[in-house]
């Protein structure tokens, strides 16, 4: 999914220059009364992706947010028909009064729709903050005055994210749509806006191997990383390195 977000970005950034490019030609020629320049570029007829999917979150959704309907968003983007959809499980909403609810919906949508599901599980999940830790987590770890920790390091924070993964991949791996599991989201990089927090590759470790022990034979373990400077290629060499049961 890393790789697939670098290639998007790249694409567009590319398309991006061009645009300008495109723009500054067309300025210039206006300006100069000369004639039109063609670029082939801009010729070509849209082509849909071999694989077109999305990340959702309901969070992104929230009043204070984007004030969207989660769920006639989601059908919205459903109807789009992706080849894949990336769901992110919330630890703090998990752990709030809305408990699964959301999930469930979502998961319940997709599978209606026969659309393959990735998705995220552990203490890290896709959008801002990527933590999205209970409360009681936070206050024990003391996170909002100590900037760079590893997450798990501590045994009480390990074994409540354990236990968390434990109980999702239980709910979830029966979904047939369900085609993939990412342990964490970019665990292993300091990202400055999640405070430079990452996950303790000990707790990365044994979260794979518990989600490989649960899950559907069918189903593949995904690890991802982001393309950020500079934590990126030590991240990704840690990654690499790490030899699950």
């Amino acid at each position: 999914m890393a790789a697939a977000e670098f290639a998007l970005t790249q694409r567009v950034s590319r398309r991006r220059m061009l645009g300008e490019t495109a723009t500054a030609v067309v300025t210039a020629s206006v300006m100069l009364n000369l004639p039109m320049i063609r670029i082939p570029f801009f010729q070509q007829t849209p082509r849909r992706p071999d694989v077109l999917g999305f990340t959702f979150s309901q969070l992104q959704c929230s009043p204070g947010y984007l004030d969207l309907d989660y769920q006639q968003t989601f059908k919205e983007l459903c109807d789009l028909k992706p080849d894949i959809i990336r769901l992110g499980t919330y630890w703090n909403e998990i752990e709030s009064a809305v408990g699964f609810e959301k999930t469930d919906w979502l998961m319940d949508e997709a599978a209606r729709r026969n659309i393959p599901v990735i998705m995220t599980v552990g203490a890290k999940a896709p959008r801002v903050p990527e933590l999205h830790l209970p409360p009681d987590i936070v206050h024990h770890a003391e996170l909002n005055q100590y900037q760079g920790q590893q997450i798990g390091a501590d045994p009480y924070v390990f074994d409540r994210v354990m236990k968390h993964t434990s109980l999702v991949v239980d709910r979830y791996k029966n979904y047939s749509n369900l085609i993939y599991w990412q342990d964490e989201n970019e665990p292993l990089d300091h990202l400055d806006f999640a405070d430079n927090h990452s996950i303790d590759e000990r707790l990365l470790v044994e979260e794979f191997n518990l989600i490989k022990e649960k899950k559907r034979k069918d189903q593949k373990i995904l690890l991802s990383n982001a393309f950020n400077i500079p934590s990126a290629p030590q991240s990704l060499i840690k990654s690499l390195e790490l030899k699950p049961d």
